[in-house]
């Protein structure tokens, strides 16, 4: 099995606002006998939540862990 990681940014812009984001992303996924198995994409939830100008709609669901 093999298991590539891509890291990288991304990048794009919030159309109801028309502000610029950027933060940085990694996909990894499990690869066996040339097919996919398993896609895993980690980002940054917060930053996005931030460039939506919505920081405070994720905050409650942070302390909401087992």
């Amino acid at each position: 099995m093999v298991v590539p990681a891509v890291g990288g940014e991304v990048t794009g812009t919030v159309t109801t606002t028309g502000q610029s984001f950027s933060f940085p992303g990694l996909l990894v996924i499990r690869v066996r006998n040339g097919q996919m198995l398993h896609g895993r994409d980690h980002t940054d939830g917060l930053g996005a939540a931030h460039a939506m100008g919505r920081p405070t709609a994720i905050a409650p669901l942070l302390n909401d862990r087992p």
